[in-house]
């Protein structure tokens, strides 16, 4: 008997603690998240439920991690406050900067890109910046946008009456009351509201930045983590959650609320009956169409299947392109992939074997469409993966050989060449599976085809072994690499640019930089082919050994034409002025002229179209940082638009002209320049270096 009462007692005990962990875990992981007015990315509702974009990812995500939000409401400065003191462990849409990321931890995803902008009342004064000056402005305490314009306003030699408030929304109240001539803000935050308190919003835009996720410092990097891993799947899946309430909260801006009486039954019936209205007319518009165009429907239909391939061909390629290149004191590299209308599989890319030694290779898929594409992306990850801690090319192509030629059942073959430059002598040993024979352009403008270590392409032969051989890149010398697109290039006669004519190029750019190889050779074969479309892909790359004194640090990218490429632009300069010990104020005048020309050039040169591409180049040797920005839009040389006039009236004064005073403010020099068809525009800043060498602290 008083074995039973044990095993009973025992039974109980186990079936306690059971629940009691079977509670805890439905109770989740408790997470404090600090939210603040800021419509239409977090709020309170009128029943003080929190509501926007942060919190319908927080709530999608939070079941998924087993966390329990408990969602702390405040002020913005009070939550500054509270992620300072670990009083909450997450804070929702905060601006992301380096100085920010002295204090705080932040998701390396963000949300959404946000920027500045100025709000004014109807019919105000206020066109420019100009006209803020003796103005009061109303703007928020410790607010990012504040800051920055602070340091923009000091520049100008512009100075408005700042008048500090705690939150966004008491800014509109002081400008719809009268009290204030315009409000600084968000632009989310004002698109949301700016028809409720009747206010316009001006051509004063400044300084994108990314909106994500903060911790407090060293305390909550696992949450962040899980945050990125969700945010990375959500905005890969174009269907997902977060573009669902995108397109709700920033889109439509303003949500659509049914009133009480009015049933979901009924509003579900209502929209199934449309439906089905708009599918039987749908149908009768179908049949009477097909009745009429029946002979053409076919040929419609497979003209609308080629082209949904070459979109997806196209996306897939031009997704993978590497638009940055490496910074290596004493050499500078440069590429460029140009797709033609039917796409094939073109490509190049570069990363690092091991810290003394940089692989490159390009290449060429044979046949075209999306197989193409497919391949060459497959292609160009297997020789990325098998490169790294691998500095031998020839190894590289025979496994990612063997790999190619599993499962090939079309047959296709790609043609590669890998070289691997040691930096520290020049050397670069090389193999060729059936490509293009690059060119070493020497110093004196003597050209070398590379014709050795040359074997079949990828996807052939399984048993291939690919020979290696070696080239030693002297100061002043450059290795060029292209795909057969620049060589069978035509003109509208049918005449093929030719070898000859690749050595007519590279002969006239023998000397220049690695940029001037790259773009030298397209333009020359873009003359030559004048108004003949292009028939293949082109790809070409260039690696060159600087001589001394050539350069200091040079480090060219592209960027596509949209705003949000803006703040990844800002994080380039930061992290050069890091790694280079600069002055954070030279580094911040950089910073903004940058961002200046670049929407500009967005906003005007491309009139928002974001297919375009711009060319940035930053370089830095001696105590001298040079910035170059190219782009292709219409010939316009902006040093000959008048400066503003401050002592004229804004309704007299003439439109424009305060981006260049920023530039000059900001920078030592500007210039500009037409070359090949491109805008160039140069602009230098002198670094202040202290009097015992060091750089800033």
């Amino acid at each position: 008997m008083e074995s039973v009462r044990r095993l009973v007692l025992t039974f109980c005990c186990v079936l306690a603690v059971v629940l009691f962990a079977a509670r805890g875990a439905q109770a989740g992981t408790p997470l404090r998240v600090g939210i603040y007015p800021d419509a239409p990315l977090v709020f309170l509702d009128a029943k003080e439920v929190p509501q926007g974009v942060y919190v319908d990812l927080l709530q999608h995500i939070a079941p998924q991690e087993g966390w329990q939000i408990q969602y702390v409401s405040g002020s913005w400065e009070q939550g500054l406050a509270r992620l300072r003191l670990g009083r909450i462990d997450l804070m929702t849409a905060i601006a992301y900067s380096e100085e920010r990321a002295r204090d705080f931890d932040f998701t390396r995803e963000s949300v959404i890109v946000n920027w500045g902008q100025v709000y004014v009342p109807p019919k105000s004064p206020i066109a420019s910046m100009l006209d803020l000056t003796d103005r009061k402005l109303a703007v928020v305490r410790e607010d990012i946008y504040y800051e920055t314009f602070k340091r923009i306003s000091s520049l100008s030699n512009i100075h408005p009456h700042f008048v500090e408030v705690a939150s966004y929304r008491d800014t509109l109240r002081l400008v719809a009351a009268g009290e204030a001539d315009g409000a600084l803000l968000p632009r989310l935050y004002a698109a949301y509201h700016a028809e409720e308190f009747g206010v316009e919003k001006t051509a004063i835009i400044f300084s994108p930045s990314e909106l994500r996720f903060a911790a407090p410092k060293g305390t909550r990097r696992p949450i962040l983590d899980a945050l990125d891993r969700h945010l990375a799947r959500l905005k890969a899946d174009k269907r997902s959650v977060y573009y669902r309430s995108l397109n709700v909260w920033i889109e439509g801006v303003h949500t659509l609320i049914f009133p009480k009486w009015l049933k979901p039954t009924w509003v579900l019936s209502g929209v199934g009956a449309l439906i089905l209205w708009i599918g039987a007319m749908n149908l009768v518009l179908r049949w009477r169409v097909r009745v009429k165009t029946n002979a053409l429907r076919d040929t419609l239909a497979a003209q609308e299947r080629i082209e949904g391939e070459l979109r997806v061909a196209h996306n897939i390629q031009m997704g993978s392109v590497r638009r940055d290149f490496p910074a290596i004191p004493g050499y500078e590299m440069y590429g460029v992939l140009q797709p033609a209308r039917a796409v094939g599989g073109d490509f190049y890319d570069w990363f690092f074997a091991d810290p003394d030694h940089l692989c490159f290779v390009l290449g060429d898929v044979s046949g075209k469409g999306v197989p193409a594409a497919l391949l060459m992306a497959a292609t160009k990850s297997l020789l990325n993966v098998t490169g790294r801690g691998n500095p031998h090319p020839g190894g590289m192509l025979e496994v990612t050989n063997r790999q190619v030629l599993t499962g090939n059942e079309a047959c296709m073959f790609v043609t590669v060449f890998c070289g691997v430059l040691d930096v520290r002598t020049g050397v670069i040993c090389y193999s060729s599976a059936g490509h293009n024979p690059p060119v070493v352009v020497r110093d004196g403008g003597r050209l070398e085809y590379l014709e050795e270590a040359r074997s079949p392409p990828i996807g052939i032969d399984e048993g291939v072994v690919y020979e290696e051989a070696a080239v030693t890149l002297r100061p002043g010398d450059a290795l060029f690499m292209y795909t057969d697109g620049v060589t069978e290039a035509r003109s509208l006669g049918r005449a093929m640019f030719s070898e000859e004519g690749l050595q007519d190029a590279l002969s006239r750019a023998a000397g220049g930089s690695a940029t001037d190889l790259v773009l030298g050779t397209l333009e020359a074969v873009k003359r030559f082919g004048k108004d003949a479309p292009q028939a293949d892909d082109i790809a070409v790359m260039a690696v060159r050994h600087a001589r001394d004194g050539d350069l200091g640090v040079r480090v060219w990218f592209t960027l596509r034409s949209e705003m949000s490429e803006i703040s990844g632009l800002s994080q380039r300069v930061l992290r050069l002025g890091k790694d280079r010990g600069l002055p954070d104020e030279a580094v911040a005048d950089v910073r903004l002229a940058l961002e200046e020309v670049v929407s500009n050039i967005i906003r005007h040169a491309y009139a928002g179209k974001g297919d375009r591409e711009i060319q940035v180049l930053l370089g830095l040797q001696g105590d001298e940082i040079t910035v170059e920005v190219q782009d292709e839009g219409a010939p316009f040389n902006p040093l000959e638009h008048p400066e503003p006039d401050a002592g004229v009236p804004a309704e007299d004064r003439r439109s424009g002209g305060y981006g260049i005073l920023l530039l000059k403010g900001a920078m030592d020099e500007v210039a500009y320049r037409l070359e090949r068809g491109r805008n160039l525009l140069v602009m230098k800043k002198r670094i202040p270096r202290p009097s015992g060498g060091g750089g800033t602290t």
